[in-house]
């Protein structure tokens, strides 16, 4: 039998075993590609591991040593709870940049997700845990999860979030980040990395998304008249649900006092959302800083793109994964999430099941010949 995935077994197998000698009943790439296996196949958590060990077996026995039979669920436990989530989250970086070789990334997101249930709350005799929270990138016209990052929490993104640029092949591509993401140094590290950004201004940056909304709106009033100016439109209208969207760039910034502080900053975007739902009207602003030379429809499909992290990762990550309810702490929690990142990858690539990730994990559970198939996936091919 052709050995599965053989690109990610390989990156896994250079993963150091951190073990003593005396401790060794399973081999790691062993452990590692069990758990791999499970994730795919529906599995939460480290009994879920043994189980689909034990269950799979015979068919795990034409690809593995496994010398001593299938690993305990303190055994699973153990071993991702000690290992160090570096060298996980290094092994995902070289199996992506390995299944990307050709590849264009055009687009890239970055935003940060808490894994709620992986924290404890500090009591008396208790010192409590922070909840993991992983900053993610996210090529959005695949689908797929690039890297990812584990920090304290959401106020610490800005620190995490060049150390995750670092990780990244970024040349060419447009980066989008929320506000918290919206720093001067973050800038000069997608410009320098040959990139272009789209940085969203809120109130971590008050002085100029004060100056930014104060401008836009006294523009609108003479029509932008003078001024180098875009527009385009777009109209949604469903289920009782209509929203109307205006994206706006002006191509000079130099109304903002800091222009010359942030490197390549070329542009200054504005986007108006409109949406009325069940009779009520709502109206949202949100301002940009944008680099480069972006047309209309390559701003409007970067913002929009954008929010493919939220609804495409991070809402799967809770749906199909339940990893909101996954009370698994510390490092075990940061390795079960790159266990989780890797299996959205293989089951988004994998094209012949024509269903969502929940329903493409139920068939792999049930069907050893379909989860074969996702795990001898060519992540190389164009698609």
């Amino acid at each position: 039998m052709t050995t599965p995935t053989k690109s990610l077994l390989d990156c896994l197998a250079e993963i150091r075993d951190f073990r003593l000698e005396r401790r060794k009943r399973h081999l790691l790439l062993d452990i590692l590609a069990i758990g791999i296996c499970s994730v795919i196949a529906n599995g939460d958590d480290w009994t879920d591991m043994e189980e689909f060990g034990e269950t799979h077996f015979e068919w795990l026995k034409t690809w593995l040593s496994l010398p001593n039979g299938i690993p305990s669920h303190d055994t699973f436990r153990r071993v991702f709870t000690l290992l160090p989530p570096e060298q996980l989250h290094i092994c995902f970086a070289k199996w992506v940049q390995a299944a990307f070789s050709g590849r264009a990334v055009n687009h890239v997101a970055i935003d940060g997700k808490t894994m709620c249930a992986s924290g404890r709350e500090k009591k008396e005799g208790s010192p409590g845990k922070e909840a993991v929270h992983l900053v993610s990138a996210f090529a959005s016209q695949h689908g797929l999860v690039l890297a990812q990052l584990k920090n304290g929490d959401k106020s610490n993104e800005i620190k995490a979030i060049p150390e995750l640029l670092e990780r990244l092949d970024i040349s060419g591509a447009t980066v989008t980040i929320d506000a918290m993401g919206c720093q001067k140094n973050i800038a000069r590290k997608i410009v320098g990395g040959g990139g272009e950004y789209i940085l969203a201004l809120k109130d971590n940056q008050k002085k100029l998304h004060e100056t930014a909304r104060k401008y836009f709106l006294a523009a609108q009033l003479t029509e932008f008249a003078g001024l180098d100016h875009g527009h385009i439109q777009t109209r949604k209208e469903e289920h009782g649900r209509w929203e109307r969207r205006d994206y706006h760039l002006l191509g000079n910034a130099s109304f903002l006092d800091a222009k010359g502080e942030w490197a390549g900053l070329s542009h200054v975007g504005w986007v108006r959302r409109e949406c009325r739902e069940n009779g009520k009207v709502s109206v949202e602003d949100r301002f940009y800083l944008v680099s480069g030379a972006p047309t209309m429809k390559a701003f409007s499909e970067a913002v929009r793109g954008h929010w493919g992290i939220e609804n495409r990762l991070h809402w799967v990550l809770d749906v199909a994964f339940r990893e909101d309810d996954c009370r698994i702490t510390g490092s075990g929690a940061e390795n079960l999430g790159v266990l989780r990142h890797m299996t959205v990858n293989l089951l988004r690539e994998e094209k012949t099941c024509k269903r969502g990730i929940k329903g493409k994990r139920k068939r792999a559970a049930w069907d050893v010949g379909y989860l074969e198939t996702v795990l001898k996936l060519d992540l190389s091919r164009d698609f």
